[in-house]
Parts: structure tokens; C-alpha cells; sequence
């Protein structure tokens, strides 16, 4: 059976706590050649050697915008681990097995506690727990955008319905009467309008303005019942318009001529 040592098993654990949150759903991270010859002894020298491995171990298979670059600091805090690990000579541990896991993870949790910080070291139990991120071949949870619309009930549905129909009454109410409104607006001006064909109040007043020679171009129907108004009634007395004449014309022809009876005949 493969086997690591102390100083192995405390960096893979360590490490994959830390990459775990970063790594995308569907990714599988081999920490094996990160980890492999690394030793207490060359603990300082591996430590570049190490950041460097798991860039290549990792590339392409993070989350977006995910960075290793607090894994990478987080190195720095298990010197301590290290130093107080065992000599390398007869101190390896089997790679972790479904009879032996429970030994090796509490050895490692033994060796951490107390030399770094209680996040990393949550994630690290996290991590020989098997609580980080997903399994590769576990899809991620649905979201609620995720889930299907809830089902429409028939009481809902009869309440939509109903309101849609009491709008629409309303609507048609208020139309029918816009349309007597105008007819008798207009009535005054210019007589009876056959509405046949006319669906709006509208349409109802440019009719009686264009009948009266109103241009209603550029005008908005906002103000045609404004300009009904100023049109006069139908049933309004004719004025007699009297044209001013002059007044040398209404003078008699003596006064117009005074030296008339002079003239020879």
C-alpha cells in the first residue's frame, strides 16, 4: 500500500480544505503530485516547489473568479505544523482506506490543533469529512430560478378570470358613454351623426369638424371637443352682416354736383 507521510497528510488536508470552495462542481483535484517528496526536513525548499504543482493541478478546473492565491499564503501557517511533526524516518501513514480513515483523519486533526487558525483548521475537518464542495458527479443544488412555477390553482384561475371580465365591462361602459357624450356634443353643431362605423368618441368629433370645414390636421383628439364648442349651433339665427357704404354715396345729386345747373344744354 502507497503511503505518505506525517507532512504529507497534514499539506493534503490542508489543501484541499482551502481549494475545496474554489473548485468548480464538476472538477476533480489529484493532490498526489502536489504533495509528492515533500518531507519535514525540505518542508522550507518544497514550499515554492509546492505553490507551483498546485497551480498546474488546479488549472481549468476552478469556479470563475476563483483564486488560489489565499491557499497559497495559507502555507506560511502550518511552518509550525511542521516543525512539530515527527521526524520523516518510520512516520509515514497509509493513504487514507475506508477501515483506517478515522485514525489518520483524528491524527492529523491532533497535529493541527492549536498551531493554526481555527478557520483553517475547520476546514481541514471539513475537508477529512468529506463536507467541502460537491462531489465531481454530484450536480449543484437548484436555485430558485431553478424551480419550477408553482401550479395555478382553479380558484386563482376563476379570480384571474373574473377580474379580467369586470375590466373589460368597465372599459366597455366607459367607451359607450364617451360615445353618447360626443353624438350629443355634436348634435347642435352640425346635426345628427349616423355613427355606423365610428367606435369612439373620437372619431365622433373629427367627423363633425371635418363637416365643418375644420382642419384638424396636426391637432391632437385631446382637443377636439374644445373645438366642437366654438363652432357655431346649428339652429342659430343667420346675422345680417351690412357692409358700410360710403358716405358720399347716400348724398344727394345736388350735393354732389352743386355747379350742375350751370352747364349749357
Amino acid at each position: 500500500m502507497a503511503k505518505k507521510n506525517a507532512t504529507q497528510a497534514a499539506l493534503e488536508a490542508a489543501l484541499r480544505a482551502g481549494i475545496g470552495p474554489r473548485v468548480a462542481n464538476d472538477a476533480a483535484i489529484n493532490l498526489r503530485p502536489v504533495i509528492s517528496g515533500v518531507t519535514k526536513t525540505n518542508w522550507q525548499d518544497q514550499k515554492p516547489k509546492i505553490a507551483e504543482r498546485l497551480a498546474v493541478a488546479c488549472k481549468g478546473k476552478l469556479a470563475k473568479d476563483a483564486s488560489l492565491e489565499d491557499v497559497v499564503e495559507m502555507l506560511d501557517q502550518l511552518d509550525d505544523v511542521v516543525d512539530d511533526m515527527p521526524d520523516d524516518v518510520n512516520t509515514a501513514l497509509p493513504i487514507k482506506t475506508t477501515e483506517d480513515a478515522d485514525t489518520d483523519d483524528d491524527a492529523v486533526m491532533a497535529r493541527l490543533k492549536g498551531k493554526v487558525p481555527d478557520d483553517v483548521l475547520a476546514m481541514v475537518e471539513k475537508a477529512l469529512k468529506g463536507e467541502g464542495a460537491p462531489p465531481p458527479d454530484v450536480p449543484p443544488a437548484a436555485t430558485d430560478a431553478d424551480k419550477p412555477e408553482p401550479a395555478i390553482t382553479k380558484a386563482a384561475m376563476d379570480a384571474m378570470l373574473a377580474e379580467t371580465a369586470r375590466k373589460t365591462e368597465a372599459a366597455t361602459i366607459a367607451r359607450l358613454q364617451a360615445i353618447d357624450t360626443a353624438r350629443a356634443a355634436v348634435r347642435d353643431r352640425v346635426g345628427e351623426v349616423n355613427t355606423m362605423g365610428m367606435d369612439s368618441a373620437d372619431a365622433i368629433y373629427k367627423f363633425a369638424l371635418d363637416a365643418a370645414g375644420v382642419d384638424t390636421k396636426d391637432v391632437h383628439a385631446s382637443a377636439y371637443p374644445a373645438l366642437v364648442k366654438l363652432l357655431p349651433r346649428a339652429d342659430a339665427p343667420m346675422q345680417r352682416i351690412s357692409v358700410a357704404q360710403d358716405a358720399a354715396r347716400r348724398t344727394s345729386f345736388a350735393e354732389r354736383f352743386p355747379n350742375a345747373n350751370r352747364l349749357s344744354r
